[in-house]
């Protein structure tokens, strides 16, 4: 890894208050042997380094984490930037082929600390996995359970996650699914499912939190010995059936799926994309065989350019592809809405405009663009903000705004009205809160960040540890739905876990039904939030949503696509460019 042009060299082990605690002690104390070979290496040419400051050994998403969670030991090596051949830094000049060195010397010290500490490592790596064995089986928590779920994508991205670190997982006689603690990978099992809210620093490198059952949007709750006994027999993990196009009838009244399965976006959006016309339900109403809830999607089989037989045809290829059901419905005359009701909204394929370039956070760019283009195969277009103003906005039904500055924006604030006006959705997400309201661009007032300091007389030391209690690196918080409003489709439950990396607080809309998510009272689930920003979560929104003539601004205070593994927020995120145009 590089860091700025005015550091030194850094390597492992990290700050050691910010170690994680199920990482074994003899991991760290392998850490400390290797790192005088690095030392040694690195004084031989006079090159100048540090340990045990900046960096942690908390988050195993990291590379130079994960391994110790495995048995392995993880180290990070970080080296000054030349950012060419060669640099004026604050150390003097720094060339390429110097700091090409630092990493080759580290390297080779890497292969002589391994093989002199060899029998040490060795010895570690076995009994990592013999001691999370039994340490496993020695808890008060036997097992993690998972409830029976709708969305069969969701789980089944779950489990394979699980059978990628060779986790057994064991199947109930309900249709739930059983993690016991008692196996070799105890230790990661726990890591992947405990909520930790105390810790022994305050300050993190990454996230403080990543409890994946939260991130996957799927309930689970720890199992007694007892509680385990009372699921009776278990078997082997029985992973979820794909989608089926139900039913036997060849041309029936329409077409209907539920909007409760991570892909049913994508199903949708195929369908559009063939031409088909599609009615959204805005209201729940059941057929015979199935029950459906807000934002199912309903084909009728007339008025459309395909027959018949063809619309079939594609239905019965893609419910599979996208875990969906699809129910044949014989008669417009369901319970409920019927299907000529106004409460079913036609809806529009959707295209998508994504503000890319300088001044914006390409990570938080490429998440969405990998949602959309990879994950959902939708289109979706990435422009630069100072070629804005070459874009004919009017092509496009939606424009996102991730986190950053938009000072480069070449795009007068009135043709961005305009497009709105004429029914465009602008959504924007964190930081990007700042420009929606310089811009007075829909309902967005954002809460003054306070300081846990004010009229403190503190030591000029402690001035670094204290600011960075104040960062939310990554902290998971509970947040509360009306179910009922279009940007909730698809869920089920009025709970949603968002995960915080930022300070942007937003006040709860002006509009009683503006803001259809907000923050609980008692927000945090897992993870490290100071006492003055928890304050100032509580009761905040998470969205708001405002009308601009026929258009809509949805502002986000947080990221909903987090690195890719945030499922359970993902369907906000789509919500929000198929169905707020449809928000009266």
């Amino acid at each position: 890894h590089e860091m700025g042009r005015n550091q030194t060299f850094f390597f492992q082990p990290g700050v050691p208050s910010r170690n994680h605690p199920l990482t074994p002690d003899t991991a760290f104390a392998l850490t400390r042997g290797l790192a005088h070979f690095h030392a040694a290496a690195l004084d031989e040419v006079g090159a100048l380094y540090y340990s045990e400051e900046n960096f942690d050994d908390f988050y195993y998403g990291k590379g130079s984490t994960y391994p110790d969670i495995q048995g392995g030991i993880g180290i990070l090596f970080e080296q000054a930037s030349a950012r060419g051949h060669l640099t004026d830094t604050d150390n003097g000049l720094l060339s390429f082929p110097f700091a090409i060195r630092n990493q080759v010397r580290t390297s080779l010290s890497t292969l002589a600390g391994a093989q002199a500490l060899r029998p040490r490592l060795l010895a570690h790596q076995q009994a990592f996995f013999k001691e999370s064995l039994a340490w496993g089986q020695a808890r008060d928590t036997a097992a993690w359970h998972l409830s029976p779920q709708q969305d069969r994508v969701r789980v089944r991205a779950f489990l394979e996650l699980m059978d990628r670190h060779q986790i057994r997982v064991l199947s109930t006689e309900a249709g739930g699914w059983v993690i016991p603690l008692g196996q070799a990978q105890a230790r990661l099992i726990q890591a992947m499912f405990e909520r930790r809210t105390h810790f022994q620093d305050s300050v993190f490198y990454d996230v403080s939190a990543w409890t994946l059952p939260l991130a996957f949007g799927l309930p689970w709750e720890p199992l007694s010995p007892a509680a385990l006994k009372e699921l009776g027999s278990l078997e082997p993990a029985q992973w979820p059936e794909p989608g089926h196009l139900q039913g036997r009838d060849e041309e029936p009244y329409a077409w209907a799926f539920g909007w409760e399965g991570y892909y049913a976006p994508r199903l949708l959006d195929r369908l559009l994309a063939a031409g088909l016309k599609a009615r959204v339900a805005t209201r729940p109403f059941s057929s015979p065989a199935h029950s459906f809830g807000r934002g199912s999607i309903v084909i009728p089989v007339q008025g459309q350019t395909l027959t018949p037989k063809e619309i079939r045809a594609k239905l019965a290829t893609w419910a599979p592809e996208n875990g969906v059901d699809v129910y044949p419905l014989p008669s417009g005359l369901t319970e409920g809405i019927n299907l000529g009701s106004n409460y079913l909204r036609p809806i529009s394929r959707p295209r998508v405009l994504v503000v890319a370039g300088k001044g914006v956070s390409a990570y938080e760019v490429g998440e969405v663009w990998h949602l959309l283009d990879q994950r959902y195969q939708m289109q979706v277009s990435l422009v630069a903000q100072d070629q804005m103003s070459d874009i004919p906005l009017h092509t496009f039904s939606t424009i996102v705004m991730v986190s950053g500055s938009y000072g480069y924006l070449n795009l007068p604030g009135d043709r961005l009205r305009d497009w709105l006006v004429q029914g465009g959705t602008l959504i924007a997400t964190k930081s990007a809160l700042n420009w929606l309201k310089n811009e007075g661009l829909g309902r967005v007032e954002l809460i003054r960040i306070g300081r846990e300091t004010d009229g403190d007389f503190l030591p000029y030391e402690a001035k670094d540890q204290i600011e960075g209690a104040q960062e939310i690196s990554g902290a998971i918080c509970a947040a509360r739905w009306d179910l009922t409003h279009p940007l909730a489709f698809g869920y089920t439950d009025s709970s949603l876990s968002v995960l915080r990396n930022s300070r942007v607080f937003m006040e709860p809309s002006g509009d009683p039904f503006g803001t259809p998510l907000r923050f609980s009272e008692a927000p945090l689930q897992s993870g490290y939030i100071s006492p003055t920003n928890l304050e100032q979560i509580a009761g905040s929104a998470v969205v708001n949503v405002s009308r601009v003539g026929r258009g809509h601004v949805v502002a986000m205070s947080d990221n909903p696509n987090f690195r890719a593994f945030w499922y359970g927020t993902n369907k906000l995120f789509l919500n929000a460019i198929f169905f707020s145009p449809m928000i009266d």
